[in-house]
């Protein structure tokens, strides 16, 4: 349970792992709010140590399998009034092996969830440095009717 604190920007960061990006994009921007998703966890409880130790009340954390969970998290967040504004994923695990491939975050449900819920003009940051998954995260995206690449796509 969270409340949300300011006017600002929310976003949801699947797979947030230590949460660093989160509270740092927090303590920068008192305005806005992050929502950590990660799988596991002993980082979720680390996560929530680093917020209450640094005071940050406009981060928040969630042992979460964003594949499973994410329609039922948007639509708490659509019954309390909140909007989505972003949605990041970065670096997550690449999954390198053929049979495991299918365990990557991005894939065609998890985009079609996002098409459901978050309303045009908004955003899905994907970052990694591993070409190849950037490639697959980037063409689950593309495939869809709902997304298209910002004018500074880089790829």
């Amino acid at each position: 349970e969270f409340e949300k604190i300011g006017p600002g920007e929310f976003i949801i960061d699947i797979g947030c792992a230590r949460g660093s990006w989160a509270m740092d994009m927090c303590r920068r921007d008192p305005s806005i709010n992050v929502v950590g998703l990660e799988i596991r966890i002993p980082i979720i409880e680390l996560c929530l140590k680093r917020k209450q130790d640094n005071n940050i009340r406009n981060v928040h954390f969630f042992k979460s399998n964003a594949n499973v969970d994410i329609d039922n998290i948007f639509e708490s967040l659509n019954a309390k009034g909140i909007n989505v504004n972003t949605v990041t994923i970065q670096f997550p695990d690449p999954h390198f092996k053929a049979r495991n491939k299918k365990k990557r975050v991005v894939n065609a449900t998890l985009v079609q969830s996002l098409a459901r819920h978050l309303a045009p003009g908004m955003r899905v940051f994907l970052q990694t440095d591993i070409e190849e998954l950037g490639y697959d995260m980037v063409s689950h995206f593309a495939s869809s009717e709902f997304f298209s690449p910002a004018d500074n796509y880089n790829a």
